[in-house]
């Protein structure tokens, strides 16, 4: 019986006559053995979970039993009859093992197969050798696990990008990402907090370091209840054999666009130490138009924006870590993080106004250029010890980050003839924000297994954030910056979480289940030197987590699992104070503003096949005082815009996932994903301003794979985004295709990858925005296609193999 919640469970026994026969009526009905075993990959050395196991008949072929392996990669074949068999190991797109010659009787009732390798598959067809691929998706009881490292579309690109042909994920024209349809979750770097925003981080870490991305869109009690939809795990990519072993990274695209990286590793039986670096400069350009309505008592005002928007991002981060196995039992980690990063954003804008109670137009342009950059360090020492080799163990972890950042604004606005010829110097703005950011974390983690199906877990976590921004804002008069107090503010932001939690996990034949609760005891105080004033709230949380499973015939499976989470709004959302943007928009925060509780529940439903697989996951989410982006007006103020946040009442969100994956022919595969979405608003952002809007989206995408050789392989990716609804406002659908084209070299040692992005030029952020007086309609378009070519260079001590005493791995499973 497995002993994890929700994994695949032992095959339905299949007794056949003809196996029996010749056994005599002594042996007929008694199941007395038990294989076991172990499979990994050869070309990875990491397990392959959920591998088919076949115990077959020698006489006549038949399949006796069998079982799936669990995800660690072992597995037992239990309730054997007595007699003659052979076994067949097998997993998709690799090539099958078969031991013979295996014999079950009263004397011989266990029998240990050892750690059984598996070859990527290898076809040939004509001349042509075709070698098959890891699953791109696998799918776990509590996570979706994306393979980065098989998707040749992703070699040149950021994290972001490469999430584009994720399931469930969104990414927008600017980069921005969203998981099923809303953009606040969790970014860990395995498993650890990151330093940056989510959004920050990902459109920043270059896919090339990449192994894999697990989306866990219903963490258990185990994880923070942070991020509405859930959490996106960024697994880096790492060497597990002893001596030195390194991956280098450089590619160059179109327009300016340059990324490099390097990861180096060494390990012994009782050492390891890894580090790296990886430089990005990449620039973007888009252009964008705008029309805006402004409804007045007795006239309408109307204005016009075209102009063009160019940014760029960069920046270097060097990585170490070192590792010690102090006993069998017992090691420890420490590792470090320290860079920069680096934005700029250029927007040269042209815009025409004019009423419809006066004929004259009057024309000016403004130019905005923003620069941020971010220095920031992290480290953490992780600490665990195995009690047994059960799962008994005890994790342990100190973390400690700090990021510095500085923004500066200058908006230059010129009034100018109808060809935006002839300026004339209207003003011109300057703005500095600085921010002070530390977090500390300390956790700790106890699993005590009580059977081979039942496990109890039980953690405390203690989260300590303190945050100063400081937001100067300055007029130029007469050649000199002069502070202006009306937009100048300081805000000291600090945040304390403290939590516990626990777990239990069982079996009950094939139903499995893990019931989680997790206490949280947040105080969060926001000081506000212009308001002279300190907000404060002082709460007790309880976050429940219900997973479940239930096994369907020999290799089926449904997935059920429910979660409660919370958005805590970001210190930005708070600050009262307003922040000058132009002298038509101003962003103030809403310091009353409390956080998002979202009540979550999934059904799935898995089925495995010859040469593929279908998946089948449906959702619903119910956020309560719905934390929403709005734009407000004053009608002292006429044509000025304020950008805040509030709580709305509560958003529906439900949807429907499906996902299959077949290999037509050993050359060929494809992965085709379809999504729907129902998102419903309702509530009231002003006391005069209901909301109740909904809207039914979808999304397609189709990835197909062709292997034309052992080292030449070639991608296509299509996707559809459909149209959605914001608080006050909708955003049109888009379509985008690319291709992708991989060769190696030097018996895979050298790779060369080219990219085409956005091929026919089609992806565009179209929307609209609503309210009691105005209209707005914005659309922005980015440069395409991009055209990237990356070079990836590896170097593995292969011959070199592990010790089979040793722990083997990095021994961490460290959860936040």
């Amino acid at each position: 019986m497995n002993k994890y919640t929700g994994v695949f469970l032992i095959l339905l026994l299949v007794y056949t006559s003809s196996a029996q026969q010749g056994r005599g009526r002594k042996m007929q009905g008694m199941s007395i053995g038990t294989i076991v075993g172990n499979v990994i990959a050869s070309d990875t050395k990491k397990a392959l979970p959920y591998a088919n196991i076949f115990i077959k008949n020698v006489k006549d072929d038949k399949t006796v039993t069998g079982a799936i392996g669990k995800p660690d990669g072992s597995f037992k074949v239990e309730k054997i009859p007595a007699g003659k068999f052979y076994a067949e190991v097998k997993f998709i797109g690799y090539s099958k093992k078969i031991f013979k010659d295996l014999t079950i009787s009263p004397k011989n009732t266990t029998i240990d197969l050892g750690t059984i390798t598996l070859e990527p598959s290898v076809t040939r067809t004509g001349t042509a050798v075709v070698t098959a691929e890891r699953e791109r998706v696998e799918f776990k009881i509590d996570k979706k696990v994306v393979n980065i490292s098989t998707d040749i579309a992703a070699q040149g690109k950021t994290a972001a990008e490469a999430l584009e042909n994720v399931p469930s994920i969104n990414v927008d024209v600017e980069g921005n990402v969203s998981l099923r349809g809303s953009s606040n979750f969790t970014v860990f770097i395995d498993g650890r907090p990151s330093v940056l925003d989510g959004n920050e981080i990902l459109q920043q870490l270059p896919a090339s370091a990449i192994d894999n991305i697990e989306i866990i869109t219903n963490p258990t009690a185990k994880y923070d209840p942070d991020g509405m939809a859930g959490i996106i795990n960024v697994i880096t990519k790492k060497d597990m054999l002893n001596g030195l072993s390194g991956l280098l990274n450089v590619s160059a695209g179109t327009g300016d666009k340059y990324n490099t990286d390097l990861t180096l590793s060494y390990r012994t039986n009782t050492f390891e130490f890894f580090g790296g670096f990886d430089w990005s400069d990449n620039n973007f350009d888009g252009n964008g138009e705008m029309q805006q309505e402004t409804y007045y008592t007795d006239s309408t005002v109307f204005r016009q924006n075209i102009g063009e928007r160019l940014f760029a991002r960069n920046g270097t981060n060097g990585k170490f870590g070192v590792g010690i196995n102090i006993t069998d039992a017992t090691n420890i980690k420490l590792e470090g993080n320290i860079g920069t990063r680096g934005f700029e954003r250029n927007a040269i804008t042209k815009a025409s106004q004019y009423s419809d109670v006066r004929e004259d137009k009057y024309y000016y342009t403004n130019d905005n250029n923003a620069i941020r950059d971010r220095d920031y360090y992290s480290t953490s020492l992780d600490f665990l010890h195995k009690f047994d080799e059960t799962g008994h163990q005890l994790t342990g972890m100190v973390y400690y980050s700090a990021k510095d950042a500085i923004g500066t604004d200058y908006v230059n606005k010129f009034t100018t003839d109808q060809s935006w010829q002839n300026k004339v110097l209207d003003y011109q703005t300057k703005s500095i924000e600085d921010e002070e950011d530390e977090d500390y974390r300390f956790k700790l983690d106890y699993s005590l297994p009580l059977s081979e199906t039942d496990k109890f877990e039980s953690g405390w976590q203690g989260k300590i954030s303190k945050d100063i921004e400081n937001y100067t804002y300055y007029n130029l008069t007469d050649g000199d910056w002069i502070v202006d107090d009306m937009f100048t503010n300081v805000m000291d932001f600090k945040l304390n979480i403290q939590s516990l939690y626990a777990t239990y996990s069982g079996a009950v034949s094939d139903f499995g289940y893990q019931l989680g609760l997790r206490g949280e005891y947040t105080k969060r105080t926001i000081d506000v030197a212009a308001a002279n004033k300190v907000y404060t709230i002082d709460r007790l949380d309880v976050f429940p987590t219900l997973h479940m499973s239930q096994k369907i015939g020999k290799k089926d499976q449904i997935l059920a699992s429910y979660s409660r989470r919370i958005n805590r709004p970001r210190g930005r959302d708070l600050d009262p104070f307003p922040s000058f943007i132009d002298d038509y928009n101003i962003r103030i925060g809403n310091p009353e503003l409390e956080p998002e509780y979202v009540n979550s529940m999934e059904v799935g439903y898995q089925k495995m096949f010859e040469g593929g697989m279908v998946s089948v996951e449906s959702f619903y989410r119910l956020s309560e005082n719905l934390i929403t982006r709005t734009i407000q007006t004053n009608t002292d103020e006429p044509g000025v815009f304020y950008h805040t946040t509030s709580n709305l009442d509560k958003s529906h969100t439900a949807g429907l996932e499906l996902m299959t994956n077949y290999a037509f022919t050993p050359w060929f595969n494809l992965n085709l994903t379809g999504s729907y979405f129902y998102y419903k608003l309702d509530g009231t952002l002003d006391e005069d301003d209901a909301v109740n809007k909904s809207t039914n989206s979808w999304n397609l995408r189709a990835m197909g794979n062709f292997i034309l050789s052992k080292t030449t392989r070639v991608q296509f990716n299509t996707f559809y985004n459909g149209p959605s609804v914001s608080a006050q406002g909708d955003v049109k659908g888009f379509f985008d295709m690319s291709a992708s084209l991989r060769q190696d070299f030097l018996d895979r040692k050298l790779t060369l990858a080219l990219n085409a992005r956005s091929i026919i030029g089609s992806m565009k952020h179209d929307f609209t925005t609503n309210g009691v007086n105005y209209y707005t309609h914005n659309i922005f378009e980015r440069e395409a296609p991009v055209i990237s070519l990356s070079l990836s260079y590896r170097f593995n001590n292969y011959k070199q193999e592990k010790d089979k005493n040793s722990n083997g791995g990095d021994g961490m499973d460290m959860d936040y």
